[in-house]
């Protein structure tokens, strides 16, 4: 549902499937989502339109980068358990994402302290890892790109480490975690399994 979501969206022939008055009234007393997309705040990345999906389909989580923290991950748990039991949860990254290149900057002054203002910091210390793995060198587009994968795949490994919940959905095969990246430009979701 969510490749023919896209597909439609890339087409510009979006259904807007969901999102009748009847729709709302069926899902105010129980919602039934298929999968949580777990993205960026970046304002380009509503995983509603972009997979053409109406009211009650998904839960959706955002951070910037899409990198994890307790309360997300709890978030998740929640959309794993009974009775919601989503089957899928899709850790979306973007092109061009803007936590990523901030980190990539940043590294680019003090690569083994990159410093951001605030609370800033806390994405970058889990993004810097990543770009270190990544090996990539600069902040172009074709470095953050790069990160910006890398980190999908990353925050993958990172859920099934941190959440004994979600890890046992997908040892029993009740659900799957999966990576991909959103591209500003075509607006089409390219999936990182494999």
């Amino acid at each position: 549902m969510l490749r023919a979501g896209n597909r439609r969206y890339c087409a510009g022939k979006p259904e807007h499937p969901n999102q009748t008055l009847d729709r709302r009234s069926d899902q105010a007393e129980h919602q039934s989502p298929f999968a949580l997309i777990h993205g960026c705040v970046d304002s380009r990345v509503t995983p509603e339109l972009l997979f053409d999906q109406g009211i009650g389909d998904l839960f959706v989580t955002r951070t910037a980068g899409a990198v994890l923290d307790d309360t997300l991950v709890g978030s998740m748990e929640f959309a794993v358990s009974s009775p919601y039991s989503v089957p899928l949860l899709v850790i979306l990254g973007h092109t061009a994402c803007g936590a990523v290149t901030g980190t990539l900057k940043a590294m680019e002054k003090e690569a083994g302290n990159p410093q951001l203002p605030g609370e800033m910091e806390d994405f970058a210390a889990q993004i810097a890892p990543v770009a270190r793995t990544a090996g990539v060198e600069g902040s172009g587009s074709e470095a953050v790109d790069t990160v910006v994968q890398a980190n999908a795949r990353a925050v993958v490994e990172q859920l099934l480490e941190r959440s004994a919940i979600i890890r046992k959905a997908v040892e029993e095969q009740r659900t799957r975690v999966v990576p991909a990246v959103y591209d500003l430009e075509t607006g089409e979701v390219s999936w990182l399994e494999g």
